[in-house]
């Protein structure tokens, strides 16, 4: 399965701010981000047709409301699983969570304003297994476990 990388965010205690390439660091996450650090949730991804599955029910969102860090295409959050390897040129992310539970965390604003929310379904959260850059564009594989 493959595809590319349309949007990276950068996710920060005063909100997401767009950006054009990201630094993927060994086992930390992404340089800036506010997500980096030991755990197994360094990066968050969710799929163009997860966006547009809650555009459609009419759903006034954008993938910035969701609190990512990147949105791809070509990938079918569906036909992922744990400890798959995401692939971006030198950088190897490995599947580590998908979806989020509601339960164990407070509830996005996207949640709260429509009442669900498509992370809790099909997003995708890994850790970095290599490190390097990342660019709006830049391709995508998914390699199996």
């Amino acid at each position: 399965m493959k595809g590319r990388v349309l949007k990276l965010f950068i996710v920060s205690e005063e909100g997401i701010k767009p950006v054009h390439r990201v630094s993927f660091v060994k086992e930390h996450g992404i340089l800036g981000d506010k997500h980096v650090g030991d755990g197994s949730r360094h990066v968050s991804i969710l799929s163009l047709s997860s966006l547009r599955y809650m555009q459609e029910k009419g759903y006034e969102v954008e993938a910035k409301d969701f609190h990512i860090n990147m949105l791809v295409e070509g990938l079918d959050p569906r036909k992922i699983e744990m400890g798959d390897k995401l692939r971006f040129k030198e950088v190897l992310l490995e599947v580590t969570q998908l979806g989020s539970s509601i339960e164990k965390q407070p509830r996005c604003e996207v949640y709260k304003r429509y009442g669900e929310c498509i992370m809790q379904i099909e997003g995708i959260f890994a850790k970095v297994v290599e490190g390097g850059d990342v660019a709006v564009e830049d391709n995508i594989e998914r390699v199996e476990r």
